[in-house]
């Protein structure tokens, strides 16, 4: 009788596998490969998830209103030259190490990324930005990918395009003109 997909690989004895037809073969194979590639292939699965709502920021940091990451990573914001192509310069600023799972109200320091070097120390003019997490891909804990060119710690995808959101950012300048928040000679009791 012919089980072909009833046979299981570890019942085969050597002798056997030879005298396998050409279609099983073919079968086991398809199979096999189908395995591997949905173990390693996770992107198709599993991708990130981020949400970054329009807000109001000093010009120094962001929030993120919520990421996922299903494997260890980072949240990079971009500034809109990303729009242009330029995936590694429009990195402006990036999370600390995350590990896999969800994270809501994710501070992000601008100007302050590893491999980058900038003119400016803080965002000084509303703009648009946009969120967009990373895949930890060397292992190092640290984020490569500014430095590697764009070959490390490459963004996560969905549907074969980055995963992105992005905010409008509006800059108030509360602390920008002077030191203090709140005035010193004005008792509020």
């Amino acid at each position: 009788s012919n089980d072909g997909d009833n046979v299981t690989r570890t019942d085969l004895e050597l002798n056997e596998s030879l005298q396998i037809v050409a279609g099983t073969c073919d079968d086991v194979d398809t199979d096999v490969t189908g395995d591997v590639t949905e173990d390693n292939d996770t992107d198709a699965n599993e991708t990130a998830t981020v949400n970054f709502e329009d807000q109001e920021s000093d010009g120094t940091s962001v929030t993120v209103d919520n990421v996922t990451v299903p494997r260890d990573g980072y949240v990079a914001i971009h500034n809109d030259s990303l729009l242009d192509g330029d995936a590694v310069g429009s990195v402006i600023g990036v999370s600390d190490y995350l590990e896999a799972g969800t994270y809501e109200n994710l501070t992000v320091d601008l100007y302050d990324v590893p491999g980058a070097d900038f003119n400016e120390s803080e965002l000084t003019e509303n703009q648009t930005l946009i969120a967009m997490p990373h895949e930890e891909t060397t292992g190092d804990e640290t984020y490569d990918f500014v430095s590697s060119n764009g070959t490390d710690d490459g963004p996560y995808t969905a549907d074969g395009a980055a995963v992105t959101d992005d905010a409008a950012i509006s800059i108030v300048n509360d602390t920008a003109d002077t030191e203090t928040e709140t005035p010193m000679d004005t008792p509020e009791d």
